[in-house]
């Protein structure tokens, strides 16, 4: 829960702060954004409830990048995050089965 709340958020403040054409430095702060975002893209949490806010808050975004035609499937907004979703989908079913066939083998248990 806390991953997926709060990583979107932390996420989204700063893209925010990193889009403020007066802060200094303001590059870092979604240097920052993205680097956090990198790490929490292994956890289906944080790819579902970051696609949804994101979609929701599309019009906030677009002045974010300042792309005035940005939409659902950009990068920005919601393309990584589903393929990263439906890799993790395929790779925790394999990682599944495989668990499943090691626990009905005798010899693993050993």
């Amino acid at each position: 829960f806390l991953i997926g709340m709060a990583g979107r958020l932390i996420s989204f403040i700063l893209r925010m702060f990193g889009a403020d054409p007066f802060l200094h430095n303001a590059k870092r702060f979604k240097n920052i954004a993205i680097a956090i975002e990198w790490i929490l893209r292994f956890i289906p949490m944080f790819n579902f409830s970051k696609s949804l806010f994101f979609v929701i808050n599309i019009e906030s975004l677009k002045m974010v990048y300042q792309k005035p035609d940005i939409s659902v499937w950009d990068t920005d907004v919601l393309l990584i995050e589903v393929l990263f979703l439906a890799a993790q989908s395929i790779f925790y079913i394999l990682v599944a089965i495989k668990l499943d066939k090691l626990s009905t083998k005798p010899k693993a248990l050993r």
